[in-house]
């Protein structure tokens, strides 16, 4: 799963190895790895106002991540 801003600076991905990924678009780097799902990521997506990340797993929990700090 991925979800891109639209001013297309971050880029989010989940997967298969139960963590979200923040990658910086405009510098071409990773920056974080946010762990917390014990369980595959199914849908992950950012707010319209870049502040949050939200991802579902299929532990059948809901995470709300700060896209700013990065937790």
């Amino acid at each position: 799963m991925i979800a891109i801003t639209s001013e297309n600076k971050f880029m989010t991905s989940g997967g298969y190895n139960n963590t979200v990924h923040v990658w910086n678009l405009q510098e071409k780097c990773q920056e974080a790895v946010l762990k917390g799902h014990k369980g595959n990521v199914c849908t992950i997506t950012v707010t319209s106002d870049y502040k949050l990340i939200v991802s579902d797993s299929s532990d059948r929990t809901v995470r709300a991540w700060n896209l700013q700090e990065k937790r």
